[in-house]
């Protein structure tokens, strides 16, 4: 069933969700993978805690077909396949793709890479409806450094194959740092692909080329991930915020409870309540809070692409 009757009304109702909780979630985040094939030292997932605090592991395959067709059922109108692992080194990466395109039910399944992707799951990239490569810089030495174990040779042929499978939806994108602010990406990325076949954004995030101390953070404000989206986990459990890594407040348990329950669940409307109070500062989830998602800046216009 589709709750949003165009795909403008779902926008419309992500926008309006900072004052007016939508019925159902707008998006719901499927962890396939806690697991990355990259070491980048700017990245959380290789460091000590979040490897303490959280297995990695990999998605049941039944569990993810149920969620997809839970969300169809309630009318949710996004999906996104990914939180803190590399998607596609899921094994049944490419037939979960496949099931959640028919019906044609979603208005978007997101999916973010890497693009050091095994090559049997290259082809569950077409089935998306936005394709998102992280690279950071398209400089071969710049890259060896940000982002460890990977190959630009390969992000680069896989870009290449997604766009040749006539999807019309490819994005590449940095994470702007103190290392690579000074190159032209947008240039970089036109000299190899050409104009017109991908699209480029630029990420702000609290520089994670370096330890943020927490000095000149900008002013809070509203943050309308809990009353916009779901996180699963690889092992059912949810949370509100697809930056909590650490998985410091959990709101639910899809093998004890629906998607609907958690979304209208105690936890759930706790956070919104304090959010809207300002009780930010004091919360243990979002009082150290790395998004711009959270803040009055101008960088947060960034935190959702923009094509440069």
């Amino acid at each position: 069933m589709k709750y949003y009757s165009t795909f403008s009304h779902y926008r419309q109702a992500w926008d309006d969700s900072m004052q007016k909780m939508p019925p159902i979630p707008l998006n719901l985040d499927i962890e396939l993978s806690a697991v990355c094939n990259l070491q980048c030292p700017t990245c959380f997932v290789p460091t000590q805690d979040h490897r303490k605090n959280v297995v990695n592991s990999f998605m049941p395959f039944d569990l993810a077909m149920r969620l997809i067709t839970e969300a169809k059922n309630i009318g949710i109108p996004a999906v996104k396949f990914n939180w803190r692992g590399e998607p596609t080194l899921h094994q049944e990466f490419t037939k979960i793709m496949q099931f959640a395109v028919r019906g044609k039910v979603f208005y978007d399944i997101l999916i973010n890479t890497n693009g050091n992707c095994p090559d049997k799951s290259i082809e569950g990239l077409k089935y998306t409806t936005k394709c998102m490569f992280s690279v950071d810089t398209l400089n071969k030495e710049l890259y060896a450094k940000m982002r460890k174990r990977g190959g630009i040779r390969t992000v680069i042929e896989t870009i290449r194959r997604v766009v040749e499978m006539g999807h019309d939806n490819v994005w590449v994108r940095r994470i702007i740092t103190d290392v690579n602010k000074k190159e032209d990406f947008k240039e970089m990325v036109r000299v190899i692909f050409g104009d017109g076949y991908v699209k480029v954004s630029e990420h702000y995030c609290f520089d994670r080329s370096k330890k943020y101390d927490g000095r000149h953070r900008p002013t809070r404000t509203y943050c309308g991930y809990p009353s916009q989206r779901l996180v699963v986990a690889t092992d059912g459990k949810v949370f509100a915020c697809c930056v909590d890594y650490d998985e410091k407040y959990q709101v639910g348990d899809v093998y004890h409870q629906s998607l609907l329950e958690i979304w209208h669940g105690s936890r759930m409307n706790e956070l919104r309540e304090n959010l809207r109070n300002d009780l930010a500062n004091d919360m243990e989830l979002c009082k150290t809070c790395t998004s711009f998602m959270s803040y009055v800046d101008a960088r947060r216009d960034h935190v959702q692409d923009r094509e440069l």
